[in-house]
């Protein structure tokens, strides 16, 4: 098991394969270290999962995901996303590891990202600065993935 500080990348079997079918319904996740006092926070769209040994416990899984950055979002001096603003963000897919602490994803009942492990129950629960808000894409010109406004209006996000 990790520190509080490290991402949490060790699931069991049933927990990986409840991530990827997380992800397929929601594709839409944000990198987001909240307990980070500064770093970058990205709008990340899934793209495909895969299932792979955890480098650290052979007894456990990770999850890594192929995604897009669809866009890099504005934050404030202790790393915080601030106006929820976004700024164009065009790079090539790539692969990107699920943590359960630093992969933030759609919270149902909440109409939020919230860190992956408060949706899919992980042995640790941990919250720095805790839940925060995927950005209105008719709030931000920058965001221009069709998929994303789409999937945004259909949850009636915050």
């Amino acid at each position: 098991m990790a520190a509080k500080a490290d991402p949490w990348e060790d699931v069991t079997e049933k927990q990986a394969a409840s991530i990827v079918k997380f992800l397929k319904k929601n594709p839409f996740i944000l990198d987001y270290c909240d307990c980070c006092d500064e770093g970058d926070v990205y709008l990340l769209k899934v793209v495909s999962t895969k299932i792979v040994p955890c480098s650290y416990d052979e007894t456990k899984k990770t999850v890594i995901a192929n995604v897009l950055r669809i866009a890099k979002l504005e934050t404030g001096k202790d790393g915080t996303p601030t106006a929820y603003r976004a700024k164009t963000c065009a790079e090539p897919e790539q692969e990107f590891i699920i943590s359960m602490n630093y992969t933030f994803v759609f919270s149902k009942r909440d109409k939020w990202a919230v860190p992956f492990f408060k949706e899919i129950p992980y042995e640790q629960d941990h919250v720095c600065k805790g839940a925060t808000r995927y950005p209105n894409p008719a709030e931000n010109e920058n965001i221009k993935d069709a998929e994303y406004k789409k999937w945004f209006a259909k949850r009636k996000i915050k």
